[in-house]
């Protein structure tokens, strides 16, 4: 990727991981400006391999996940360094009610598997479980996660 590109390609995740729909916006329109869009939009990072909605979908940015799939990003993109997860099994992860609906929305694979052999729906479903032993992190909340469930299971 042209120099350029990978910095456009880098704000981009940036504005998405942060949240900031203003400034995806943006990047998004400046990439479309110079003919860099479809290249940088799926483009991952050289760090995780995570795109801007896979970052948008882990920190439970609705609107910026919103922004991207406008802009066509790949709803089923996965990363190969962060375990082969796509968008979908991030915000199931952490429960990212909003996050999780619009990708479903968006025809995401409700059916793919991370290189662990799990789908979204099974992540969630270890949480879930998690929370009840009282063995999670402690950052589970049992009802974005039965949400999700449900979402993933209709």
């Amino acid at each position: 990727m042209a120099p350029n590109a990978a910095n456009a390609a880098k704000a981009l995740r940036a504005a998405a991981a942060g949240g900031d729909a203003t400034a995806l916006r943006r990047q998004l329109s400046e990439a479309q400006s110079l003919g860099t869009c479809a290249k940088i939009i799926n483009s991952q990072d050289p760090d995780y391999d995570l795109t801007a909605l896979a970052l948008a979908a882990q920190h439970g940015a609705a609107e910026c996940v919103e922004v991207l799939l406008a802009a066509r990003a790949d709803v089923n993109a996965d990363s190969e360094d962060a375990g082969g997860r796509t968008a979908l099994h991030f915000a199931a992860y952490d429960g990212h009610v909003e996050v999780v609906q619009l990708l479903v929305s968006a025809r995401a694979n409700t059916n793919a598997r991370c290189s662990t052999g799990e789908t979204a729906e099974q992540i969630a479903q270890q949480r879930a479980k998690e929370w009840r032993i009282g063995g999670g992190d402690g950052e589970e909340d049992i009802a974005a996660l039965q949400k999700v469930l449900a979402i993933l299971h209709a």
